[in-house]
């Protein structure tokens, strides 16, 4: 079964981390603003490489919080839209989320499947 069809899939998926995709999807692409966020997500997602399953990657983002702002702060210091990092947090862990259920590498950067903002609302 493909993606969209497996609902499991999405239902297991934490509810934040899939909005956090939609919302990601609907933005505007071209704006310097969306650059800087789509290099922290995929910044946090280059530290999630090592963690292999679901259950680990829930379990990694209790405590990650921290990790997320060094890596933001490492790229953009002193960045006021990158104060507040749920969302950019959650878009980050949704895509490693998916690549570890689907097996396929997404990057913030590239146009993301068509299927993804579909599967996000599904949750």
């Amino acid at each position: 079964m493909g993606p969209v069809g497996d609902r499991r899939i999405g239902l297991q998926m934490r509810p934040r981390w899939s909005e956090a995709l939609w919302r990601y999807l609907r933005a505007p692409r071209l704006t310097a603003q969306r650059e800087r966020q789509a290099d922290v997500i995929d910044a946090i997602k280059q530290q999630l490489v090592d963690i292999t399953s679901p259950a680990d990657l829930c379990i990694h983002y209790q405590t990650s919080l921290s990790l997320c702002q060094q890596v933001a702060d490492a790229l953009y210091p002193d960045d006021p839209f990158l104060a507040d990092l749920h969302r950019t947090r959650d878009v980050a862990y949704g895509l490693r989320y998916v690549e570890l259920v689907t097996g396929r590498p997404l990057s913030a950067f590239d146009s993301l499947p068509a299927w993804l903002g579909e599967w996000a609302v599904l949750r």
